[in-house]
């Protein structure tokens, strides 16, 4: 019997072979407050708070691939999480040097923690 099966690990990681398809949505509200100068994580909790209402999502563009997506902006951050998954999905493979030198990146952006002993990542 051939085994199919793959490492747990495996399992859980995201598939960025996949195609993945990516939505323009609207998020309509209304609020008791200013959201202008708040971000959505904000906005969010004052609807959690009851002093803002989701009245309606509306998907107004679907797209089956990164291709579709129009505005280079966000095209780009996309294409910056799909190449950070394939980094952490082959981690292992990568060269020592070039995980030194990612975990140094991160450290250094605060990404990481850093032991206050020795001053690497903790």
């Amino acid at each position: 019997m051939i085994d199919n099966t793959k490492p747990a690990a495996t399992k859980l990681a995201p598939d960025t072979t996949q195609p993945r398809r990516y939505f323009r949505v609207q998020i309509k509200a209304w609020t008791g407050f200013d959201p202008s100068r708040s971000d959505l994580a904000e906005i969010a909790n004052e609807i959690d708070r009851g002093t803002a209402f989701l009245t309606g999502i509306e998907v107004s563009k679907v797209v089956d691939d990164l291709s579709g997506v129009d505005d280079p902006e966000v095209r780009r951050s996309f294409e910056n999480i799909i190449a950070a998954e394939r980094i952490l999905q082959n981690l292992s493979d990568l060269p020592q040097a070039l995980r030194d030198r990612l975990s140094a990146a991160l450290t250094a952006s605060g990404a990481l923690p850093v032991d206050d002993k020795s001053g690497r990542a903790a």
